[in-house]
């Protein structure tokens, strides 16, 4: 509440009682002097955030560990009706290492009664309190001697650039186009004196403070550089608050995006939608391109999903595997951004707190995820003949979205499987069972606290994680011996065990290959040990190399 007169009234503007609402984000400069340096400014960028909801997805982007948090809240109405719980929970989750300010406006109406020590030991980011009146100016020069001394200690606060960078920035940041070409980018750096090898890392840095928007790695977004990124978040907000969206629940045809974005030139609307997939605010419907779906529009009833849910178990053998996400908050965008991130296995029942989702098009295995937002929790349940697989994959894809957020606090919980037939409530960590095998030598049972009864590590984790990859390879063999039936249900489950650990050992390799220390080897060659030659290798690579001795050779 008061967040753009706040602005306004740091840098000297008159207070105006009609102030209309911020729309997305706008972004404007203030400079404030050093508080211990004589002579010397500091030049700061301020990011006003929309307060509506339905901005709150899009805030993440432009949240980082280089900032200043000034966290409004209305005096007039108390701190928990301004949500300071869930505001400090979000700022934590993203930026975990940068200070937070609060500020109680409306001070010239009520007191600001906050506990700030309680606040502080909860979040130690808060560094300290400022109470301000937007409409008489008390308590505005406080805070900017407080904002002042917070921003000295950002990081690159006062890291010196050489001199042809700092030209090349101003240059960029005075330049009128909205967007320009990676190579006029470029070419206007050489033109200020930046080194052809520090293009690339300048570009990084403008990108970082948020001066530009470019994603060189993205084979969409690289052909553009946005100069104004305040723009991207004006258009995606025309989107965000279009009532035929809304109405629509969620849909956004292309023909309602040619009237809404009718002043962009059809290169840019494909740019600004592809920016909406970037960010997983949206993405097009697979059986019809012409139709995005905008996650954050989602209806909040789901729909009728439970006939297909419940379809694996009344059609014969049927698994399940599940895992429950406890988290300290559920911030904007979880778990929208993951349905979007897993739109290739949607079955068209998704929601705003939910999905249904199918690996096969026979739907043979199904995923459902669901937010609980007040008991803070995800839950993520896989059904089906071997449901590993599959659960690996979705499981991927929450860890990916989970990670947007580093500080975020998050307990991973797999149910018991009962005992004796009997279901059990309990549920284990999954880290302590990680921990368990990881052990040497592992633990491979563990007492349930509820029936104390002990029950398989190894079979709790099955398929879930890599350390019981000699369980699944048994696993798989049995069903190769078994495949001469040519059962359905046999080579279902071959197929799924055997993705399963063809990505598994990928990931792990790759997670080897990232470590500094281990780029030797990049290529290595398994053969079996009994083949004489390349000829006898690939005779035995068209049978079965499972239970035959590999010979591994690196190449350095």
């Amino acid at each position: 509440m008061g967040k753009t007169s706040l602005l306004r009234a740091l840098r000297g503007e008159s207070f105006e009682e009609q102030q209309s609402t911020t729309h997305g984000i706008e972004v404007r400069s203030l400079e404030m002097e050093h508080p211990t340096e004589t002579d010397v400014a500091m030049q700061l960028n301020t990011w006003d955030f929309g307060g509506q909801e339905i901005y709150h997805a899009t805030h993440q982007f432009f949240l980082t560990n280089r900032s200043l948090f000034l966290l409004a809240w209305n005096a007039r109405h108390g701190f928990e009706q301004g949500k300071l719980y869930y505001w400090l929970d979000t700022i934590h989750a993203l930026a975990p290492d940068s200070p937070i300010l609060l500020v109680a406006t409306w001070t010239d109406e009520r007191d600001a009664d906050v506990p700030l020590s309680e606040l502080q030991r909860k979040y130690p980011q808060i560094i300290g309190q400022c109470e301000i009146s937007n409409r008489t100016g008390a308590g505005i020069d406080e805070l900017r001697q407080e904002i002042a001394s917070a921003a000295a200690n950002l990081p690159l606060m006062g890291e010196l650039w050489p001199t042809t960078w700092l030209k090349a920035a101003n240059a960029l940041r005075a330049k009128p186009e909205k967007h320009i070409s990676p190579q006029q980018m470029n070419e206007l750096m050489a033109e200020h004196g930046v080194k052809e090898t520090s293009l690339g890392v300048l570009a990084r840095w403008l990108h970082e403070l948020g001066d530009i928007l470019y994603f060189p790695d993205s084979e969409d977004l690289k052909g553009i550089v946005i100069l104004k990124p305040q723009w991207v978040t004006e258009y995606i907000s025309k989107v965000l608050e279009s009532d035929e969206v809304i109405e629509r629940y969620g849909i956004f045809t292309r023909s309602h995006m040619d009237a809404l974005w009718q002043n962009l030139d059809p290169m840019m609307r494909e740019y600004f939608l592809w920016m909406m997939e970037r960010f997983d605010l949206s993405y097009k419907t697979p059986d019809n391109r012409e139709i995005s779906l905008v996650v954050e529009r989602l209806p909040l009833e789901p729909p009728d999903y439970a006939p297909l849910w419940n379809a694996p178990r009344e059609n014969g053998e049927s698994n399940e595997v599940s895992m429950r996400f406890k988290l300290n908050t559920i911030p904007a965008g979880i778990p929208t951004w993951f349905i979007a991130r897993s739109h290739r296995f949607t079955t068209h029942n998704h929601w705003r707190t939910g999905a249904l989702f199918a690996y096969e098009p026979e739907q043979k295995h199904l995923g459902l995820v669901q937010a609980f937002s007040h008991e803070g929790y995800l839950q993520l349940t896989v059904r089906g003949l071997n449901p590993q697989n599959f659960f690996a994959l979705l499981k991927d894809g929450i860890e990916v979205t989970l990670a947007r957020f580093p500080g975020l606090q998050i307990t991973r919980l797999i149910p018991c499987p009962g005992h004796d037939g009997e279901p059990c409530t309990h549920e284990f960590n999954y880290a302590h069972l990680e921990k368990a095998l990881e052990r040497k030598p592992p633990i491979r049972e563990i007492q349930c606290p509820v029936s104390f009864e002990n029950v398989s590590v190894p079979g709790l984790l099955f398929g879930l994680h890599w350390s019981t990859k000699n369980e699944v390879l048994s696993a798989i063999a049995e069903l190769r011996a078994a495949e001469e039936d040519q059962h359905e249900e046999v080579v279902t489950k071959l197929d799924n065990l055997t993705a399963l650990v063809q990505r598994e050992f990928t990931n792990a390799f790759r997670r080897e290959q990232a470590k500094v220390e281990s780029h030797c080897p990049n290529i290595f060659v398994l053969r079996p040990r009994e083949a004489t030659g390349w000829r006898e290798f690939f005779q035995e690579v068209k049978k079965n190399l499972i239970g035959q001795t590999i010979e591994l050779q690196l190449f350095c």
